[in-house]
């Protein structure tokens, strides 16, 4: 089991040969690189992020657990443990244990965000490569407790009654045809949350079937800073005001993907780059 998580793909290529080989790459769009510069830059990649921002938590934890009726080639465990801090366990299977370890495993990397991930494991199932973030950060200019207000969220083809928080201030913001967006800098600004919010008659479904790597880029490049408030925008927020949300820290655990590092950071240019772009132009040097 490895979803489409880009590290947990990573960790296969070292088992992989031919055709897989090259399927996996281009699936990591890391096509024409050799196998001991995407290993190293998976390693540096891992060695940077924790690092970026003091203000925020980040800690990212690989793990391979294999059947113990089918051997694992030393290689690709060693590969596992060298360049991706992959923690290397060996389970039945078939016993209620494994899914007891791999879950606490699991629950215990993500602080309890995750406390379940498999519900069961099927026969055909010999080999988990997991992947798993915890993200902890305060908010780099926080919404304000007191101009929380009674307003109308918007989602799911429904009209609901919420509490909105609401902020005005310089905010990296596009408006497009289809979409608004806008990002919300975390600590010293090294992370940041991007919202994507439909223009009314699209539907999420249908704007991120758009969003490719092309279109992001060109967001990214062309989004000005500029000072803005949007009612639409703060209704994203309407989760719940919770005294988690409304207090300005954001925590949660997650299957990883591929994150913007910062303008400014290593390797990276004026806008930043995704985590993949850093691994090729950190090979390159």
């Amino acid at each position: 089991m490895i979803g489409g998580n880009p590290m947990a793909l990573g960790m296969t290529l070292n088992g992989a040969h031919g055709r897989t080989y090259s399927d996996r790459q281009a699936a990591v769009r890391l096509e024409g690189m050799a196998e001991a510069a995407i290993n190293q830059g998976y390693r540096d990649l891992l060695g940077l992020l924790g690092g970026l921002d003091s203000r925020t938590e980040l800690r990212i934890a690989n793990s391979i657990w294999g059947h113990s009726k089918l051997p694992i080639a030393p290689a690709f465990t060693e590969a596992g443990r060298a360049f991706f801090d992959a923690e290397v366990g060996t389970l039945d299977f078939g016993s209620p244990e494994a899914l007891t370890a791999i879950n606490g495993w699991v629950n215990g990397k993500t602080k309890g965000r995750i406390p379940r991930l498999l519900d069961q494991i099927s026969a055909d199932e010999v080999l988990f490569l997991i992947n798993a973030i915890y993200f902890k950060g305060r908010w780099r200019n926080a919404f304000d407790p007191k101009d929380t207000r009674d307003g109308r969220f918007h989602g799911d083809g429904r009209n609901r009654a919420a509490r909105l928080m609401f902020r005005r201030g310089g905010l990296r913001y596009q408006g497009a045809d289809d979409h608004q967006a806008v990002d919300l800098l975390y600590g010293h600004g090294a992370f940041a949350m991007t919202v994507l919010l439909p223009r009314p008659g699209r539907t999420p479904a249908e704007l991120l079937a758009g969003l490719d790597p092309a279109s992001w880029g060109r967001w990214r490049s062309d989004s000005p800073r500029r000072k803005s408030r949007s009612p639409s925008l703060a209704s994203v927020w309407s989760t719940d005001a919770s005294s988690r949300t409304i207090s300005s820290r954001w925590e949660w655990g997650s299957p990883s993907r591929a994150r913007r590092l910062s303008p400014g950071s290593p390797t990276c240019g004026r806008t930043g780059c995704t985590s993949r772009e850093w691994i090729r132009r950190r090979s390159s040097k």
